[in-house]
């Protein structure tokens, strides 16, 4: 019986086949041996040149065993491979095919919150801060109370609206908690000669990049964040939402009544 040894890329491992009988075994059969460098092989693939005479030499055997060597190498590898590590691989590619989207988001996002909402955000705090004094005044006779948490909101936002004046103070302070990679994050007060002052009840941060913080949505109930005692008197979502409903409710019946 002549037998050759063959290798099983399903098991990967080696078997012996003999061709004559067609018999196959996955033990070394009895009288076994290598076949020589110098016997005839099939795969010899190489010709080099050795004191002016040709020689053959084989690289099939050793070529197969390196091939066995490295698939199971690759072997080893997927099966040392948890499934969180797998995952983790992942994220980390998704992280770096996404980089760029990323910054350009990041710098968007604090260009839209210095140029844009810092300075509307200001101006919407002066305009607001003499109207709640005057309020505040002319109510405190009858309803002391109401009266002192309007001056107190009219002072605050003086307050808020000669801080947001500075450079970068809605990016550095409200928005100093953002992060691109967090997939929550918390607006911050400004701190002003006041003390701190909540942010969240001006409309312009509330309703535009704010709303995507996760304390953005607050009743009047709440506890603020400023240090002045007291509650924020107007909160921007609330009546936002109240405003949305009546021009939705407006919308309605005008379909209703030219269509």
């Amino acid at each position: 019986m002549a037998w050759t040894r063959e290798f099983d890329t399903t098991y990967q491992t080696h078997y012996w086949y003999d061709a004559a009988t067609g018999a196959s075994s996955w033990t070394e059969p009895p009288g076994w041996s290598e076949p020589s460098v110098e016997a005839e092989n099939p795969e010899t693939d190489r010709l080099t040149n050795k004191d002016d005479e040709l020689e053959l030499v084989d690289l099939g055997p050793r070529r197969r065993e390196r091939s066995q060597d490295d698939s199971d190498d690759e072997s080893d590898e997927d099966v040392e491979m948890l499934p969180s590590s797998r995952a983790d691989a992942a994220a980390r590619q998704v992280y770096a095919e996404t980089a760029p989207t990323m910054r350009q988001w990041r710098c968007c996002f604090y260009f839209h919150a210095n140029f844009c909402e810092q300075y509307c955000a200001a101006a919407e705090a002066l305009i607001r801060a003499p109207c709640y004094v005057v309020a505040g005044i002319i109510v405190i006779c009858c309803r002391p109370t109401l009266g002192y948490r309007y001056i107190r909101e009219g002072l605050l936002f003086a307050a808020l609206g000669v801080t947001l004046l500075l450079p970068c103070a809605v990016a550095c302070g409200v928005y100093g908690d953002h992060s691109v990679d967090k997939d929550t994050w918390l607006m911050k007060p400004v701190c002003t000669l006041l003390g701190c002052v909540d942010a969240r009840r001006l409309f312009c941060i509330t309703c535009g990049q704010g709303s995507l913080a996760k304390n953005a949505t607050f009743g009047a109930s709440e506890k603020s964040q400023d240090s002045w005692p007291g509650r924020v008197v107007h909160p921007p979502l609330k009546y936002w939402r109240k405003g949305a409903r009546a021009c939705s409710r407006a919308e309605k019946m005008a379909i209703a009544a030219f269509w």
